[in-house]
């Protein structure tokens, strides 16, 4: 059986580790799975219209080939969406606005794409009402401004490494000027530099960073919550922040129920050691330990052990629920090498700066259905 590979996610659900390779690696595979017809046919124009039942199974392969937590499930569904979003835009770009008609279109389309698949997206894209919008949402893109420098790196793995190099949690501001930095150190333009020059003029007169934020962008759309990457809003951060502070809390109640049991246990022990000798003088304090199981003179050590709940880092071992989908999964070849090198140089990955067709009607049935952050203030 093949061997799989375990991937951590932090407290928001974000993929971060083990190490950025094995993210890496993971947004490739999951970009396999968006381009197969297999989970996500192009019969459909827009991500509502997949089946649920599509979604359940990529889900439940993405667990057979990696160690995921189920608290990363919603991630997963939105970077598959996100990617296969990305490739339908891929296909129109290359195969559909390249051609003026519809015989060129499917003696070029893509190889991998079923005939049937592609015509129908053709005629989907071909009716004017679609035209219309596809033009809108194209002249809303060429207004965006501050757009992120971090080609195909997740947003959470920068959140890591600040966190990491800060001893604290990054703040909005600090990851706004990260990401629009970049990896290799290229100028930015005029408006983005004004931006960061005033969050950091605002950060050095102690402003709070909300009100330094809101200043510099306006507030925030609902459902946005800029520069925590996908699958983040403001009302499932404050959930999660909930959550771990109740899990601390339990925690710190196991800990001390822990210390006080076992210390109960130790006077229990002592008493019936005083009680044996007092009964027995001749009796050896060996043999009274080897009665109350203990090894000689540990006491302590070996009492009775309490275990708290796991946190989202520790993978889930247990077998996973398949049902007969399985057999016709196990027929997926993995190919998710094979076009790892147009990926890359394209810029795919789970953290997109592009909407895709179909975005005008998708009312969704995920619950983080976001598109572009102001491209985005991810």
């Amino acid at each position: 059986m093949e061997e799989r590979e375990e991937v951590t996610f932090n407290e928001l659900g974000q993929p971060i580790g083990p190490t950025a390779k094995v993210v890496a690696r993971f947004g490739l595979f999951l970009g396999t799975l968006a381009r197969k017809s297999t989970f996500c046919p192009l019969i459909y124009t827009n991500w509502s219209g997949i089946p649920k039942k599509n979604k359940r199974r990529f889900w439940r392969y993405s667990n057979r080939k990696y160690i995921l937590p189920a608290e990363a499930r919603s991630w997963v569904v939105i970077a598959v969406r996100d990617l296969w979003r990305r490739y339908t835009h891929k296909i129109k770009k290359n195969h559909f606005l390249k051609y003026s008609n519809m015989t060129e279109r499917l003696k070029n389309r893509p190889p991998k794409v079923p005939e049937a698949h592609f015509k129908s997206l053709c005629e989907y894209w071909n009716k004017e009402p679609i035209k219309a919008i596809n033009e809108k949402n194209t002249r809303n893109r060429a207004q965006l401004k501050w757009v992120h420098r971090m080609g195909p790196k997740n947003f959470s793995l920068t959140r890591e490494k600040l966190r990491a190099k800060e001893g604290r949690e990054p703040t909005q501001s600090e990851m706004f000027v990260e990401t629009r930095k970049g990896d290799r150190g290229k100028q930015v333009d005029v408006e983005t530099a004004k931006v960061i020059s005033k969050l950091e003029e605002m950060a050095e007169n102690e402003e709070s960073d909300t009100e330094a934020f809101e200043t510099a962008f306006g507030k925030e759309r609902p459902g946005r919550f800029c520069c925590y990457g996908r699958n983040i809003t403001k009302t499932s951060l404050k959930r999660k922040s909930e959550i771990n502070a109740l899990k601390k809390e339990h925690n710190e109640e196991v800990s001390t129920l822990r210390h006080d049991f076992e210390h109960k246990i130790d006077k229990l022990q002592n008493a019936f050691k005083t009680l044996m000798q007092h009964c027995n003088p001749q009796i050896h304090m060996e043999s009274i330990e080897d009665l109350l199981g203990l090894s000689h003179g540990d006491a302590k050590e070996s009492g009775p052990q309490m275990h708290s709940s796991t946190f989202i880092h520790a993978p889930d071992h247990r077998k996973q629920g398949f049902n007969e989908d399985d057999e016709e999964d196990d027929n997926i070849s993995d190919d998710s090498q094979e076009d790892d090198a147009s990926d890359e140089d394209d810029g795919i990955s789970v953290e997109f700066q592009e909407d895709d067709i179909g975005d005008e009607d998708d009312d969704e049935d995920d619950d983080h259905e976001d598109d572009d952050e102001f491209d985005e203030l991810k």
